[in-house]
């Protein structure tokens, strides 16, 4: 082989090199970022057909709940035990009125312990979130349950950070010989057993006492 036919072969194959580092790797790479970035742009689209068609089943496992067939209404009720007479409203499943019988003010008339302008939080309504500075609480209209002349279950179906069914309830029980009464609050999830999600702003809930 002569000198000039060992430097053609040489020119050549620097050439094959040069053409692929300049020609088809950048095809190659811009070929790879491209699929990269439609896989990349086809995950978002993949999650939001997922978040729908997950969305879509909760709304009818939720158009399934067993729930009362008339609407829940806005109404009072009332309690008398020995010492005190009470009003619960449907509306927020608050305590509206709270008036101690053996204590009387100068007009002689008991003495009332909830007194709040139509915007103030009222006694035991429940805030989703972190207090502030919210005018009221939650008003929602609770379904309500007579368990006794004395005891009364008010209850909603509410969803959590993550679209999950859960019930929530406040049972108000009062006794006749005592000025103290108790109240049970139960969250309990409809749909599976899983963990409820009711994290808003590291807040679950806060019962509150009003006006505050």
């Amino acid at each position: 082989m002569d000198k000039n036919t060992l430097i053609a072969i040489v020119v050549i194959f620097l050439l094959v090199l040069v053409f692929q580092f300049i020609f088809l790797r950048p095809k190659i790479e811009e070929r790879t970022q491209q699929q990269a970035q439609e896989l990349v742009e086809e995950q978002p689209q993949v999650r939001e057909e997922e978040e729908e068609r997950e969305a879509l089943t909760r709304r009818a496992e939720r158009e399934e709940l067993a729930v009362p067939a008339e609407e829940a209404v806005v109404r009072t009720l009332s309690v008398e035990t020995k010492h005190y007479s009470i009003q619960l409203s449907t509306a927020g499943a608050s305590i509206v009125s709270l008036q101690l019988k053996d204590y009387l003010d100068q007009d002689g008339r008991p003495v009332e312990l909830v007194e709040y302008d139509e915007d103030d939080i009222r006694p035991f309504e429940v805030h989703f979130d972190r207090l502030r500075n919210v005018p009221f609480g939650d008003r929602t209209t609770y379904y309500v349950e007579t368990l006794s002349p004395t005891a009364y279950r008010f209850w909603r179906d509410f969803e959590d950070s993550k679209g999950k069914i859960f019930r929530f309830s406040k049972t108000y029980l009062f006794q006749d010989d005592e000025y103290m009464f108790d109240l049970q609050v139960q969250v309990e999830p409809l749909e599976t057993a899983e963990e409820l999600y009711l994290n808003w702003d590291n807040i679950a809930y806060t019962l509150v006492w009003g006006p505050i």
